[in-house]
């Protein structure tokens, strides 16, 4: 990894939120040259909770009293370079309404302070009048704001979209939540003292949460909080695994004043008399957290992370998609840059078609719209994208099935020169089109090394020289090894860092050619 790139390294308990491809499995928790340091996504360590059997079923209003095992919550070092950025930010301008697809109009722009990195960056928030009587919220993020992690790879910047439903009689419903604190102060804060706030914080009664890292929580406290104190507590509904990142993260105040209601397989939420929202658990290794939201009403798929792209849509833009071939082609690649990094795997397929599921039925409501939390609302494109989805996990699974090589690269590294070589050996490996597992050995058990040598057709190990010695990482994976040689004989080699004496790579040599 070069100085500037984040390091996506997931804890033990979380699969990896990096591209399927690399593979990595541990955090190094080190590496050179890079400084300052964000946590790792808050729901990680509930990610088990999905496999349990559901609790409960039937409706949401009904399900508060599901008991939830309290888990201790992970983290991991997200490794950064800071990033210079230039103090002036093009600010956005209100718009009418563009198309007859509905309107859009500036709400605020905000000058956001990082506290990671010292940086300042825009943030314009925008709202927009969806056709069906939904009001979308959203905060644009320029192609100058650096945002990390490789589903930002494309650097066409980004939204974070949440949506209103605002029914006549009964209590408005919100799905998602802004992750920027200076969003969620600018939009409160262009909305204080006015009728359209006091309306909001009165009439909101459920938040429905499809994605959760910690981020949220500034937004998710300030809707509990800001509520007048003689409201009812606000129902805030979420998968089992975002329930308890919520216990483990929300300030006491907000827990009392409001209600944590766990979504399990066939819940619903009655939005109004003869409108009801059916919820689908839609987990993967990445998003162990996911769930869909349909409204059959409207006919709008809350799609959460699926379907979502990385895209600047200022306020002069129009936030639907377009017909066509152009309208395809002009958010195809960020599309499927966005699937790439998160849906790759049979689970995830099993996710998508689960979504397939809800326009199953020969009469009755349909899909007509997708509302992500990121990028445009997709009208026109609804069923190529997701009969694209579909191809495309197809497409990785028989890519995944057609390897017939597999190369171990394990290592440790002192202070980041050794995980260099390694990871220039698993490039160089895998241009030939073997696929490479990569292991830091610094965060593997040795179970899991016997595991990874009974899977691959070779390995290479590489260490470091500490005192003339290899570390005792690199000796109980090189123990592993020999116990299993008897057993299994195939291609290897040894590889390693070091300033003048490089004793640790002969052993190594010598005692796998010894072992046989």
């Amino acid at each position: 990894f070069s100085p500037g790139q984040p390091c996506r390294y997931p804890t033990p308990s979380l699969a990896s939120r990096g591209r399927g491809k690399m593979r990595v499995r541990r955090c190094s928790g080190v590496a050179a040259n890079q400084a300052a340091a964000t946590p790792a996504p808050a729901v990680a360590a509930a990610a088990a909770a999905v496999a349990a059997p559901p609790v409960s079923h039937g409706t949401a209003t009904a399900a508060s009293g599901a008991r939830e095992s309290p888990l201790a919550l992970g983290t991991c070092s997200v490794l950064v370079a800071s990033a210079a950025l230039s103090a002036t930010r093009r600010r956005g301008r209100g718009a009418g309404a563009h198309g007859g697809h509905g309107s859009s109009r500036v709400v605020s722009v905000a000058q956001r302070a990082e506290a990671e990195s010292g940086d300042v960056d825009a943030v314009q928030v925008v709202q927009g009048q969806m056709p069906n009587g939904v009001v979308q919220f959203r905060a644009v993020y320029s192609k100058d704001t650096p945002r990390y992690g490789e589903e930002f790879d494309r650097h066409e910047g980004s939204t974070e979209n949440v949506y209103l439903l605002k029914p006549e009689n009964t209590p408005w419903v919100m799905v998602g939540a802004l992750e920027s604190q200076s969003s969620t102060n600018e939009l409160l804060q262009q909305l204080k003292d006015t009728d359209a706030k006091q309306e909001l914080m009165s009439r909101l009664g459920h938040l429905v949460l499809q994605y959760f890292d910690g981020k949220q929580v500034p937004f998710i406290e300030a809707l509990i909080l800001q509520r007048p104190a003689e409201s009812t507590p606000l129902l805030v509904h979420g998968s089992t695994p975002i329930i308890i990142a919520l216990k483990n993260n929300l300030s006491q105040e907000a827990l009392d004043r409001c209600r944590l209601v766990p979504v399990k397989k066939n819940t619903t939420l009655e939005i109004e008399e003869g409108r009801v929202m059916r919820f689908v658990l839609t987990p993967t290794e990445k998003l162990p957290e996911a769930l869909v939201a349909f409204d059959p009403a409207t006919g709008t798929l809350f799609s959460g992370k699926f379907f979502s792209a990385h895209r600047t849509i200022p306020s002069t833009a129009q936030l639907f998609d377009t017909r066509g071939i152009a309208g395809w082609e002009q958010y195809a690649d960020d599309w499927f840059h966005f699937f790439d990094v998160y849906f790759f795997t049979k689970t995830a397929q099993a996710a998508i078609r689960k979504i397939f599921m809800l326009a199953e039925n020969l009469h009755g409501p349909d899909v007509e719209e997708i509302a992500p939390l990121h990028g445009p609302v997709i009208q026109e494109q609804v069923w190529k994208l997701m009969a694209k989805y579909e191809a495309w996990t197809e497409q990785k699974i028989r890519e995944e099935d057609r390897r017939d090589r597999e190369v171990l690269v394990m290592y440790a590294s002192a202070y980041g020169h050794t995980k260099t070589l390694a990871m220039a050996i698993a490039d160089g490996i895998r241009s030939s089109g073997t696929y490479v597992n990569e292991m830091d050995l610094e965060h593997s058990s040795a179970a899991e090394v016997s595991r990874a040598l009974e899977a691959c057709d070779g390995f290479v190990i590489g260490s470091p020289t500490l005192a003339g010695e290899m570390p005792t990482q690199v000796k109980e994976a090189l123990g592993v090894v020999l116990s299993s040689a008897a057993e299994t004989k195939v291609p290897c080699g040894v590889f390693g860092s070091f300033g003048w004496s490089g004793e640790a790579v002969d052993e190594l040599q010598s005692r796998l050619k010894d072992g046989g």
